[in-house]
């Protein structure tokens, strides 16, 4: 097998996808994407931005509304684009491979 030579797929790698194809590219995006990856990279760089900053301690109202109005749409919109990638490169490529 070389490098970059597609695997094949296993008739269960087959019926999965095309599990993840009945529900749609909506449901991916939203539920791989966004909660999948956005929300979980916005919550790690927000506290770890935090941390940095007041150590242990909560920081000021301020800056937690801040964080969270500019953090949320931000990593929505990269969870969405991640998701969309996913997509096409994953379920898109595993129906040419039938």
């Amino acid at each position: 097998m070389g490098i970059f030579k597609r695997p094949v797929l296993t008739p269960e790698q087959i019926e999965r996808a095309n599990r993840i194809r009945a529900k749609g590219r909506k449901h991916f995006i939203f539920y791989r994407g966004i909660l999948g990856f956005g929300a979980p990279v916005f919550v790690m760089t927000t506290f770890w931005s935090w941390y940095d900053h007041y150590g242990w301690h909560l920081p000021p109202r301020q800056e937690m509304l801040l964080s969270l109005l500019i953090g949320v749409p931000i990593w929505s919109a990269c969870g969405y684009f991640f998701g969309a990638f996913m997509w096409r490169s994953w379920i898109e490529s595993a129906s040419a491979r039938k």
